[in-house]
């Protein structure tokens, strides 16, 4: 993912216009250059870089050459499979977490004596909690 953020980042600049830098308003030309500069600086922020980057190419759409357009929908791409990507291995994480921590539970109560399955069933059948229907109504006088 590296790659692909410096890429993008290394892209914004006068050559993703259309007209020459003549032709452009100033205060876009140093619009570019900060937002590179700021691009730079937050390099590891993802989002930052992504929200702003679908921004600049909206905003900026009439004056964008057709080239710099592709680079952002690849770079939109990349982002979607890199989350993807992430979703699905903090899904595992925390599967394997889920896992474990039942192992866990089973273990400790093999430790004490008890039959997982079966003693835990048949001592709610003993307290009858599994026929119980509610709080007792006992009076207070």
């Amino acid at each position: 993912m590296d790659d692909t953020v410096n890429n993008m980042i290394e892209s914004i600049n006068f050559s993703m216009f259309k007209e020459s830098t003549t032709d452009l308003d100033p205060k876009l030309l140093k619009e570019t250059l900060f937002f590179r500069e700021e691009f730079r600086k937050r390099y590891a922020d993802l989002d930052f870089i992504h929200s702003h980057i679908n921004k600049i190419a909206e905003r900026w759409d009439i004056v964008l050459t057709q080239e710099f357009k592709n680079k952002v929908l690849n770079f939109n791409n990349k982002v979607y499979e890199y989350r993807v990507k992430q979703a699905d291995i903090q899904r595992k994480m925390i599967q394997m977490a889920t896992d474990h921590e039942a192992g866990q539970l089973f273990r400790s109560i093999n430790d004490i004596g008890l039959n997982p399955e079966n003693d835990i069933i048949n001592s709610f059948r003993k307290a009858k909690i599994s026929k119980r229907k509610g709080p007792s109504r006992k009076r207070l006088n």
